[in-house]
C-alpha cells in the first residue's frame, strides 16, 4: 500500500461531507491508556448532541503538523514512519498530564481521526495511529502540554538484534543484558 491509493474504509456518509461546499472539518484523537482507558479529546467540545458516541474534551491547542506521511492513511501498513507534535491545555479540574503519573507514555497509543460536524462517529477515517513519545514538555506558566506523537511502528513489541548475554558481552553494562 503505497502512496496516492483510494482509500475503501471510507462510509458513504463521510465522502458526501468531504465533498460537501459546506463542509466542517474536524480532528479527533483517542489516547488509549492502558490503565485509565480511552481519553477523547479535540480543539473543541464535541460529543453526542454532534452525533458522537464519545464526549471529546476541547484541550487541543495546536495539531502541529502531521509529517513524514505519503497521504495514504495507511502509513502505518506501508513502512511509512509519521510523527507529530501535538499542544495541549493542561488545565482544569483533571489536567492531562495526570493521565501519564501511573502509564508509561511510550505504551499509549493514540489514533488520530478525520471527522465532519453532523457525521456519525462510526463514519470518522483513521489518518494513523501512533504512541507518545518521551520526553513530553510542560510549561508551568502557560498550562501548555507539548506531546510528540510517533507512528505506531516505531514501538518494538519484540526483540530488535541480537540479544545480548553476559557469555557474548562479557563487558556490558547489567542493565543492557536480556
Amino acid at each position: 500500500a503505497g502512496g496516492g491509493g483510494v482509500r475503501s474504509d471510507l462510509t458513504t456518509a463521510f465522502i458526501a461531507a468531504k465533498d460537501a461546499s459546506f463542509r466542517r472539518p474536524r480532528q479527533l484523537l483517542v489516547f488509549k491508556f492502558p490503565t485509565a482507558g480511552p481519553v477523547y479529546v479535540s480543539d473543541q467540545p464535541l460529543g453526542a448532541a454532534d452525533g458522537l458516541a464519545n464526549e471529546y474534551r476541547a484541550l487541543v491547542e495546536s495539531w502541529g503538523e502531521l509529517q513524514g506521511t505519503t497521504g495514504d492513511a495507511t502509513a502505518a501498513d506501508s513502512g511509512e514512519i509519521s510523527q507529530m507534535s501535538l499542544t495541549l491545555w493542561n488545565g482544569g479540574e483533571q489536567p492531562f498530564s495526570d493521565y501519564f503519573l501511573g502509564e508509561y507514555p511510550e505504551n499509549v497509543e493514540v489514533e488520530l481521526y478525520q471527522w465532519f460536524s453532523g457525521l456519525a462517529e462510526t463514519d470518522k477515517a483513521l489518518i494513523d495511529r501512533f504512541v507518545v513519545s518521551d520526553p513530553i514538555e510542560f510549561d508551568e506558566a502557560s498550562r501548555l502540554l507539548t506531546i510528540d506523537l510517533v507512528s505506531l511502528p516505531i514501538r518494538y513489541d519484540q526483540p530488535c538484534g541480537e540479544l545480548l548475554t553476559r557469555e557474548v558481552w562479557p563487558h556490558a553494562d547489567d542493565t543492557d543484558i536480556g
